[in-house]
């Protein structure tokens, strides 16, 4: 919860997509929305964890393989976190961790509102996004710092709540 954020001059749009999103991939409009992101500014970075998503620029970076304990780490190079989903049988069946571990290193997130994600918002520190509508979101949080820090604030003090100790007699129940 207390990551070492480093200022860095871009901004960093973050995707840990492991290869089941390529299903996601093919169904939304967020590769064309990232690359026209890519095209149009020169102050975006763009990473995905897992899944190659062939954008063309080289300010986009693929890492195949980031093992669980070096997660964290590689996160807090994030800016915007992003979750895109499609609205598919195995996406309503999804848990709601990569908000959580995208909240514990201090990264705002903007995510579809499928499955475990339809509930949360600003008050969990990000935002739902429609289909057609990643690139104006995006646009939006990398022209306003402040609401990125606002909502990485929010998403700190959701996600210490989220803790194994702090949930135990909810599952006891």
């Amino acid at each position: 919860l207390n990551p070492d954020r480093v200022p860095h001059p871009r901004i960093t749009i973050g995707w840990t997509a492991g290869l089941e999103h390529a299903a996601d991939v093919e169904r939304l409009p967020i590769v064309p929305a990232l690359q026209r992101l890519l095209d149009e500014r020169d102050d975006v970075n763009v990473i995905s964890l897992g899944l190659r998503l062939g954008l063309r620029s080289p300010r986009y970076f693929h890492v195949q393989h980031v093992p669980i304990p070096s997660l964290t780490r590689q996160l807090v190079e994030f800016d915007v976190g992003i979750a895109p989903l499609s609205d598919i049988e195995f996406n309503r069946s999804r848990s709601d961790v990569k908000l959580k571990e995208y909240a514990s290193a201090g990264v705002p997130w903007l995510a579809s509102p499928i499955g475990p994600y339809a509930e949360l918002g600003e008050r969990q520190g990000g935002r739902l996004v429609a289909d057609d509508g990643w690139h104006d979101e995006l646009v939006r949080l990398i022209e306003r710092p402040r609401e990125r820090r606002k909502l990485a604030k929010r998403g700190a003090k959701w996600v210490a709540g989220q803790t194994l100790s702090a949930n135990a007699h909810r599952w006891e129940d």
